[in-house]
């Protein structure tokens, strides 16, 4: 990349580069990021260069699967860079065992894990064996129950730090905090759990969330029995790759399944699927394999596929971040200007309530 990625309001300097210097130092802070706004190499390059300065790991806790998947395969396939790690579900014994064997000798510089697997007494004898650089938490809107996401797990994290820091006998652990979409009453959130728990002042870094390069528009559907005469045109018309939003993991299966029949080539997503299963559609859906994925709202956060064209919400979603980060899985990247369709009926929200 030639530059730091700048924000139309900020246009004199890049917040990208400030919270990646304020990663470099002992700052903590919180910082809000649009879909696609370059968040992750925000606290990947400062991972990799304490790594190769003074190889201290990075400790990056992430909620979903997919997202720890996507960020080690994006970092090793497009920049050549092996020195990090997700160690989660979706690992075989032996892949488990060669991901614990990169951080304790010093391969892995960063690590992925999820907030329920610090409670594993041998992940955090694992973190014991390396002096912690920094903890990243992204989707952090998950800490509040204002978010959309809540995660009681989350709360676990600040006991946890405490715990590390006082095994360690060491100073202060700097904390970065992540996400897409925040209300102002979800920054405080953050903000307060770790100034209470842990008595860190955490700056800020927010931009704003405008996507210019995305088109929305909401096609009324009257009956909802026929939802299916309003999704094949816009498929047949739409430009690819393209992601379908159902609500319900029955409803992905059978959309994935009708929109086959009709001759399109898809293939489906959602959180009650086995590993390995989820690991072929997401694969193939990634790879170009297949140009249109089904999915229920598990698929997607974080995603990193930048030349997805197209974002169909065949139920609209529950909440307004929720959609905002859905329709912004489409159109990562900023030269591309992508379209998201919602298909309304007032059942669908009547479902919600």
């Amino acid at each position: 990349y030639p530059d730091f990625r700048k924000f139309e309001e900020h246009r004199s300097v890049s917040l990208q580069e400030q919270a990646v210097r304020a990663g470099l130092h002992r700052q903590s802070f919180v910082a809000v990021f649009p879909t696609g706004g370059g968040k992750s190499l925000t606290f990947q390059l400062p991972a990799l260069m304490r790594g190769a300065a003074t190889r201290h790991l990075t400790l990056v806790i992430s909620p979903l699967v997919s997202l720890m998947k996507d960020q080690v395969d994006n970092l090793t396939d497009r920049f050549g860079i092996t020195k990090a790690v997700a160690i989660n579900g979706l690992l075989s014994p032996l892949e488990r065992q060669e991901a614990f064997e990169m951080v304790a000798d010093g391969r892995a510089d960063v690590l992925y894990v999820s907030p329920e697997s610090l409670r594993s007494p041998s992940m955090y004898r694992l973190i014991l064996s390396r002096t912690l650089g920094r903890i990243v938490i992204d989707e952090a809107h998950c800490f509040s129950n204002w978010g959309q996401d809540f995660r009681v797990d989350y709360l676990f994290i600040a006991d946890f730090i405490k715990k590390v820091e006082s095994e360690k006998n060491s100073a202060r652990i700097p904390v970065s905090c992540f996400t897409a979409t925040a209300k102002p009453q979800v920054i405080e959130d953050i903000k307060a759990y770790f100034e209470d728990r842990l008595g860190l002042q955490m700056d800020e870094f927010i931009t704003n969330k405008g996507r210019t390069n995305l088109s929305y528009e909401v096609v009324n559907v009257e009956d909802v029995n026929k939802k299916m005469s309003y999704l094949l045109p816009i498929l047949q018309d739409c430009e690819k790759p393209a992601i379908i939003y159902a609500s319900r993991t029955k409803r992905v299966e059978e959309v994935c399944a009708l929109i086959n029949e009709a001759g399109f080539d898809a293939t489906f997503f959602h959180g009650k699927m086995d590993k390995d299963h989820k690991k072929v559609s997401m694969d193939a859906f990634m790879n170009e394999e297949k140009e249109i994925i089904v999915a229920t709202s598990a698929f997607g956060m974080g995603v990193d596929k930048d030349n997805v064209k197209t974002v169909i919400h065949y139920n609209i979603s529950d909440s307004l971040e929720n959609y905002i980060q859905e329709a912004g899985r489409a159109g990562r990247d900023e030269h591309i200007k992508a379209r998201c369709y919602i298909l309304f009926s007032d059942e669908d929200l009547n479902k919600h309530f």
